[in-house]
């Protein structure tokens, strides 16, 4: 395990960014090491502005319900279904997460939680067969056994109406739906967990920050450069995060890093 004791350090870790990225990393980081000394900078006035608030970041994709591009089909013509495997085992280990804080009540869930039925909708005799093999592969499996499939306007019309309504009932449709999704505000989650990590005193949290350098230095510490109200300052951390922010690229070439 890593030691994150300080030595020659002004923190731990330093995180450019406070998008749901560095706040979901950080919440890890001080569950596990309670201690850690870490810094959360970001160049906006709050958090989650730039891609991570509800309006640029779908909350409903993150459980491969109903997304189909997580389905593709092979060159064969079989539907490859591990990926979208791989992707509700890992949102279920997220609702984990947050279940375990909530009831350590750190966060409040349902700030940025609430639960919605996950459907897919096709139209067509090709997309109709796509989906109901989707439905019959993905539906032998636990994490897909409670998936409804329908090709009846009326029923589907119960589940989607907005869908539904004014459309030709000669064209063949059909849909799957997953009663047990959710929709999640990830914006909400990223201010639901910093406002429970600034309540740690080894946690800082500043806005209106920019980086505007970093660099790695003998021994392996980071120097980073920072500008807050025209003042600039450089500190040393121990382990840098850079979120997926606009400038991210930037600072990776600053950094020197090789590729991996």
């Amino acid at each position: 395990m890593t030691n994150f004791k300080k030595s020659n350090s002004d923190y731990d870790a330093i995180f450019v960014g406070a998008g749901i990225m560095s706040a979901t990393l950080a919440i890890l980081l001080t569950e596990i090491y309670p201690d850690i000394n870490i810094l959360i900078v970001e160049k906006l006035e709050s958090s989650g502005k730039e891609s991570t608030s509800a309006f640029n970041n779908a909350g409903t994709g993150h459980a491969a319900n109903c997304e189909l591009n997580y389905t593709p089909i092979n060159h064969e013509g079989e539907i490859q279904f591990k990926k979208a495997l791989a992707i509700n085992n890992s949102f279920e280990k997220s609702l984990e997460l947050w279940a375990s804080l909530y009831e350590k009540g750190k966060i409040d869930c349902k700030k940025f939680l609430r639960f919605t039925p996950h459907i897919s909708f096709v139209s067509g005799e090709e997309d109709f067969n796509f989906l109901k093999k989707r439905y019959q592969l993905l539906s032998r499996f636990n994490e897909f056994k409670d998936m409804e499939f329908s090709s009846n306007f009326s029923e589907i019309s119960t589940w989607a109406p907005l869908i539904t309504k004014n459309r030709n009932k000669n064209i063949k449709i059909s849909a799957t739906r997953v009663k047990r999704g959710t929709d999640i505000d990830f914006g909400s989650l990223t201010s639901e967990y910093l406002k429970y990590l600034v309540k740690n005193k080894n946690v800082e949290l500043n806005y209106l920050t920019e980086v505007l350098d970093l660099n790695k230095l003998n021994n392996n510490n980071w120097s980073v450069k920072l500008n807050k109200d025209g003042k600039r300052k450089s500190l040393v951390a121990k382990f840098i995060f850079l979120g997926a922010g606009g400038k991210s690229i930037t600072l990776l070439q600053k950094s020197k890093n090789p590729r991996r």
